[in-house]
């Protein structure tokens, strides 16, 4: 079984792209994080499926030859919450709208740069609450990544290998999950 997912690699690769070039952007993971929006900072919450739970289809194998083999591709579906927010103007919608706009284009670049053409934005929409006053905007973007499914056993594992020493084991420290 791959020690890695698809998925998981895409959030690594972007949080270590974010600290390597110092973007001060927490990267947040799992499906309790859109629940804890609102606070005064930017940040990116990334949650599996798309805002109704799904997973993403199933679809023949690509880039044939590997080892393992791939026995199918996954189409994974998975959900990004982009907050920005200017705290010096929390009020002035354009510079809240520009702090987010600054935000997704950092977590794009560093997305692509990870996976290139396996990325797909679905849909993007702007979070718009019935508030006055904003105080930050937010992003949703619904994604899907290619990831193979491989013609290989699965393990029982009773630590994650990156808990024993491997190299993203540095990489996960960074990484807030939700409890």
């Amino acid at each position: 079984m791959a020690d890695t997912l698809a998925l998981e690699k895409l959030v690594l690769d972007v949080v270590d792209r974010f600290d390597d070039e110092k973007t001060q952007v927490p990267n947040l993971f799992g499906w309790k994080t859109p629940e804890r929006r609102g606070g005064r900072q930017n940040r990116i919450c990334w949650v599996p499926g798309d805002p109704s739970g799904a997973l993403g289809g199933v679809t023949s194998a690509r880039f044939p030859g590997g080892n393992p083999r791939s026995i199918g591709t996954l189409e994974e579906t998975f959900t990004v919450y982009i907050e920005g927010r200017d705290q010096a103007h929390p009020e002035d919608e354009l510079l809240q709208y520009k702090a987010t706009r600054l935000v997704f284009d950092a977590w794009y670049r560093a997305a692509y740069l990870s996976v290139r053409n396996l990325l797909e934005i679905k849909s993007a929409a702007w979070l718009v609450e019935g508030k006055t006053r904003r105080h930050g905007a937010t992003l949703r973007v619904v994604c899907s990544l290619q990831a193979m499914i491989p013609d290989q056993a699965y393990e029982v594992v009773t630590e994650p290998p990156y808990a024993v020493g491997f190299e993203l084991g540095k990489s996960i420290e960074k990484l807030e999950v939700s409890p």
